[in-house]
């Protein structure tokens, strides 16, 4: 099957992704929202345990309209989430300094592939953002000078907010904060919004399966139930450097009962020879479902089309 070139890509004027280091300070605190995957060594306020390849969150407690659920939902790294916090993150005590690095655009609804790099060893790093109460903490698995970070943000986070990152090395110090301001791009959220998101300047296709068999694709972007991949990016290794794909049933469409199967394929490797990581994040009815990461190797690419890629997930709709 030969690739095409793009796809109906719905990105409103003006709106990219925007990350531009400055300096941050940020808010104080809220409820405490449940979501964890492994033991993190932090003072425990998450319940809920899941795979180490997975995020599954269950519905908050109703927050202020401040908190930092509008913007961030969770965060996670190495197959480990983040503990959400009240109140403020620890101020600055002479630690490390951090640097952060998108490594994917940010859209509403996905997740964010951000590196936090550091010229000294930390083990712990906290997400706050400027304006919004309460922060998300997270151990690394060893003291390291690099974290690359997966951060889901909210279906309707701000049109413009700024991500504040600090690190602790392990003697307990806490180095200076740094501000990044990320400039969601609009895509469709819907009842239903499946996205994925890699850390390469690669090509890497999302496919969702609907229960009627019709599979939404760069080959079939619109299904019969107004299914539409409306994000198609790096296709056919024509770069554009957004690293993001987004599959969703947006207004005056109704998405079908049954079980959607999630997959995910390595189009091509654009020449390149690094690792590929990639996160799948899954939405429905306003609620995160999970999200699910993993890697393609350079000799994963396959060039595929319907039938492709390997099976991330599988969620239901209605009953």
């Amino acid at each position: 099957m030969q690739r095409r070139f793009g796809s109906s890509v719905w990105v409103a004027a003006g709106l990219v992704s925007l990350l531009t280091a400055c300096s941050g300070d940020d808010g104080g605190a809220a409820a405490p929202v449940p979501t964890n995957t492994q033991t993190n060594t932090l003072p425990p306020t998450a319940t809920e345990t899941a795979t180490a390849t997975e995020v599954a969150t269950t519905t908050p407690t109703p927050d202020p309209a401040n908190a930092i659920e509008q913007a961030l939902t969770s965060v996670q790294s190495a197959g480990v989430a983040a503990l959400r916090m009240s109140g403020a993150p620890p101020i600055a005590s002479g630690g490390p300094a951090v640097t952060a690095e998108s490594l994917s655009a940010a859209i509403l609804g996905g997740t964010a592939q951000v590196r936090l790099n550091s010229a000294s060893d930390f083990v712990r790093a906290y997400i706050s953002v400027v304006g919004l109460d309460g922060f998300f903490a997270i151990d690394l698995p060893a003291a390291s000078q690099l974290a690359d970070l997966q951060i889901t943000l909210g279906q309707t986070a701000p049109a413009l907010f700024e991500c504040v990152y600090r690190i602790e090395a392990a003697d307990g110090s806490v180095g200076e904060p740094i501000g990044v301001m990320v400039e969601p791009i609009e895509v469709g959220t819907g009842e239903v919004q499946v996205s994925v998101s890699w850390d390469t300047l690669s090509d890497v296709d999302l496919h969702v399966v609907e229960p009627n068999g019709e599979e939404i694709f760069f080959a079939n972007a619109v299904s019969a139930t107004g299914g539409e991949l409306d994000l198609d990016s790096n296709a056919a290794c024509n770069i554009d450097g957004l690293n993001n794909e987004n599959i969703t049933w947006g207004m005056g469409s109704t998405p079908g009962a049954g079980e959607y199967i999630v997959r995910v394929d390595y189009w091509s490797n654009c020449g390149l020879t690094a690792t590929t990581n990639y996160t799948v994040t899954v939405q429905v009815g306003g609620q995160l479902v999970g999200t699910f990461s993993g890697a393609f190797a350079p000799q994963d690419a396959d060039g595929g089309g319907p039938g492709s890629g390997r099976t991330i997930t599988t969620f239901t709709v209605g009953s």
